[in-house]
């Protein structure tokens, strides 16, 4: 749907008609029907859920597309739900289902870690459709044809998904997405610097788009991204309601990305204000720079989520955090205890 962008705004620019815009948009919604017939249920949310005769025959079905045995593989599935009950125990097995039925969007707010987690969530959703938005929106306004600049734009929302591709699981979710914020942040930052000096040369011109394109395949990044890590984050059961609420909070940033281009925020800044001031064009540009930066701080307080168990209910969520407060501390400690004997050895005397 994205590299289509581009065909799409060609269309529109040859024929210059909103019926011929209108129909291929339309169009090309419909590729969206196919995901009914090749998109199944998760696997983590059906046995949780106990639906094991629809995990079954989600099982023939990969089994079958990937030319392999299902009888095996079945076998090797009802023997690990098995055991996995057997360990747990009846009380484990209630406490899941407890956990599966009660649980709300209010226990976002009732879990301490859980809500401190969220609310760093909340913001990057925030900050993403924030630039996201504003950039799309200010593409047709830099200089040159603005069908080329529209065009340009939704390209670049394509290198990002091959960065992911070979780096997100060799470097982390972590690391991934504070790389591609941060690129979002310094595109847009001097995008808004370039475009202060565009009346004196008009090379900045050519900057200024160079940066804002720069600054969108950093912020497509930041949304592909921060989509399948909120899941990750939350148990299997509440991971829908989380992803909405994080939605509420990217909605309000998409709200205001109209009004954050570089100079419609401050237009009505100054009108509010100070009339008589100048206007400051590289402002919105640093105001969002600010926010990625606050982002790329507050996501190396939340847990990696790349090459472990994720959480399927709420009671293993909380030992998910213990653990990792646990080995914290346990590195803390490791570190003194190596680092005391080379202080004993600098502060010895020779005889």
């Amino acid at each position: 749907m994205r590299a289509s962008l581009p065909a799409k705004d060609h269309l529109f620019f040859q024929h210059s008609s909103w019926r011929y815009l209108q129909t291929t948009l339309s169009l090309m919604s419909l590729v969206g029907l196919l995901q009914l017939c090749f998109m199944d249920e998760s696997l983590r949310w059906l046995i949780v859920n106990g639906k094991t005769k629809q995990a079954d025959k989600v099982i023939r079905r990969i089994a079958r597309m990937n030319k392999r045995n299902e009888v095996p593989i079945l076998e090797q599935f009802h023997e690990k739900l098995a055991l996995r009950k057997k360990n747990g125990g009846e009380e484990l097995e209630h406490s899941k289902q407890k956990d599966s039925q009660q649980l709300s969007v209010l226990y976002i707010f009732k879990v301490k870690r859980l809500f401190f987690n969220s609310v760093c969530l909340w913001f990057c959703w925030f900050t993403a459709a924030l630039s996201f938005f504003t950039i799309y929106l200010t593409a047709t306004s830099l200089s040159g044809d603005p069908y080329l600049n529209f065009g340009l734009t939704a390209i670049m929302e394509l290198p990002c998904n091959v960065f992911f591709y070979f780096c997100l699981n060799r470097l982390g979710r972590k690391i991934c997405l504070q790389t591609v914020f941060a690129v979002m942040g310094i595109g847009v930052v001097l995008a808004g610097i370039f475009k202060t000096f565009e009346e004196s040369n008009s090379m900045f011109s050519v900057f200024t788009l160079l940066a804002s394109l720069t600054a969108m395949c950093g912020a497509s990044g930041c949304f592909n991204l921060i989509f399948s890590y909120t899941l990750e984050m939350f148990p299997t059961n509440l991971g829908s309601q989380a992803l909405g609420m994080c939605s509420l909070f990217s909605r309000i940033g998409g709200m205001l990305g109209p009004f954050a281009g570089f100079h419609r925020m401050f237009m009505l800044i100054k009108a509010l204000t100070h009339p008589q001031a100048e206007e400051a064009v590289w402002a919105p540009g640093l105001t969002i720079g600010i926010c990625a930066l606050v982002v790329c701080l507050a996501i190396q307080f939340l847990p990696e989520t790349a090459k472990r168990e994720l959480p399927q209910t709420l009671s293993e969520l909380q030992a998910w955090f213990k653990s990792d407060q646990d080995s914290r501390h346990d590195k803390s400690r490791y570190i003194e205890i190596e680092i005391d004997p080379f202080l004993n050895l600098n502060d010895s005397k020779p005889t």
